[in-house]
């Protein structure tokens, strides 16, 4: 990540806070993407005044909302930064979602090294390092990333009783991208 120093910063961007934020909008980023990211830096803000900040940026110019028909889950970035079409209403969805990302990320993890799927219990175990999630939890993530195309069911276990996930490309590139737009450090 550049530092404020680095990038060009609009006049009258004052404030040591303000100037991070706008830094960090070089990628798109959801507002609690970015305090996350302000408190791994050691800063502290309500999300109220996150709000209030980009609104305040958006008014002057300065950063633009890429989907600004949602009532939550808004992602910015800075106004002249270009950013290729995506599909914004579902990446903020996923955002909006802990356990959809959390077990999308699991699962572009076991694509490359799992031809066959893994059932919602295996991805379960996956998780256990990163994150407690009870396996209904993981069913009803499964259930949002299929209906969405972003994974596939591929079969079913040896006793038929579960279904076998797999991630499709779509949800590779957008587990990928999500990645992306949560790194403090491009």
């Amino acid at each position: 990540m550049k530092t404020a120093t680095e990038v060009e910063l609009p006049i009258g961007l004052n404030g040591t806070l303000r100037r991070h934020i706008y830094v960090l909008l070089e990628t798109p980023r959801t507002g609690r993407i970015l305090l996350n990211q302000l408190a791994a830096m050691e800063f502290t803000m309500s999300y109220q005044d996150l709000r209030h900040t980009l609104r305040d940026f958006e008014q002057r110019g300065w950063i633009r909302c890429l989907n600004a028909d949602e009532l939550t889950g808004r992602i910015y970035v800075q106004k002249g930064t270009t950013v290729e079409t995506r599909n914004w209403w579902l990446i903020a969805r996923l955002c909006r979602g802990h356990n959809r990302i959390e077990v999308l990320h699991e699962m572009a993890a076991l694509c490359s090294c799992d031809s066959k799927g893994r059932s919602a219990s295996a991805i379960r175990r996956g998780l256990k390092g990163r994150s407690k999630m009870a396996l209904g939890h993981v069913l009803r993530a499964l259930e949002f990333l299929e209906t969405n195309q972003l994974v596939e069911c591929v079969g079913h276990t040896r006793k038929g009783s579960m279904k076998c996930y797999r991630a499709t490309e779509e949800g590779l590139r957008l587990s990928d991208f999500v990645s992306k737009m949560e790194r403090i450090k491009p």
